[in-house]
């Protein structure tokens, strides 16, 4: 299973399956890196709920496509004319191609932060700074805990017949009476929070913690897998082997053998964990 991979090892693999895209400044590899991340996302959710966000992420790519034209007027291909502006071909693919690599990275880290749990982190960073690594592992924990209790309230308030469905005036006076009680509730479990620490003895000693996780053959693996291709691709990034422009007019890579190579190692790389992880444990 992907859960009992271990903390540095997951965290290396989705920090280079993400970013890699974000540095590659090449159209097919953000496309590349959105299926990737969307083939990953399917490991841990059900298509309904994958289906459910993919209006959202549209949503985000047409705006970010749409917009990119009427800030950035560079290109030599004029669609049209807007209050006296330019508005280009290249600065409307150049915002798609944009879009496409936010997306993409967006879809790595969401299954990167569902993977990487409170302890995974703090065994990961506790060494290095407990009091910060406590901090992310409760941030992680308490954001979705709040967002859920803010569900909860909300629902409530409809059934006792208190939530505005009237007028906009109505509905803001309700989502602030929402806000207040929440605001009250969170600082209130936070005074709670801070007192079982402190009578847990929190900060009066040396920290110790017991920790499940242990570098196994399949970790390795995954690591060296991660660390050679992002080495690979690193340097292919650094050779130009990716660039492409936009401006004044659009030059795609050369579709050959080496880039074609290339996007067979991200390919490898980003199918590693779902494969390994379905290898048994000895």
């Amino acid at each position: 299973m992907i859960d009992r991979i271990h903390p540095l090892t997951l965290l290396i693999y989705f920090l280079y399956a993400g970013m890699i895209s974000a540095f590659s400044r090449n159209p097919y590899m953000h496309g590349l890196t959105l299926i990737c991340g969307m083939i990953m996302l399917f490991t841990w959710n059900s298509f309904r709920t994958v289906a459910r966000r993919i209006p959202l992420f549209l949503l985000f790519f047409v705006l970010i496509s749409i917009f990119n034209p009427f800030f950035y007027h560079n290109g030599n291909t004029v669609l049209f004319y807007m209050a006296g502006r330019r508005i280009t071909l290249e600065a409307l693919l150049f915002g798609a191609d944009s879009a496409l690599m936010v997306i993409g990275v967006m879809l790595w880290f969401i299954s990167l932060s569902h993977y990487m749990t409170g302890d995974k982190v703090l065994y990961l960073f506790g060494r290095v700074s407990a009091k910060a690594a406590t901090i992310i592992s409760l941030v992680m924990r308490l954001i979705p805990h709040y967002v859920g209790y803010i569900r909860s309230y909300r629902r409530h308030q409809k059934l006792l017949g208190l939530y505005g469905d009237g007028s906009f005036i109505e509905s803001v006076r309700a989502e602030g009476k929402i806000f207040a009680g929440f605001l009250t509730w969170s600082l209130e479990h936070s005074m709670t929070t801070a007192d079982s620490m402190t009578a847990r003895g929190y900060g009066v000693t040396r920290r110790r913690s017991f920790s499940p996780f242990r570098f196994r053959v399949k970790d390795i693996v995954i690591l060296c897998i991660s660390v050679i291709c992002a080495a690979i691709m690193t340097a292919g990034i650094a050779l130009g082997g990716f660039a492409t422009e936009y401006y004044p007019v659009i030059v795609l890579p050369a579709f050959d053998l080496p880039f074609i190579s290339a996007c067979l190692v991200y390919i490898i790389s980003a199918s590693a964990i779902p494969i390994i992880s379905l290898i048994k444990d000895h």
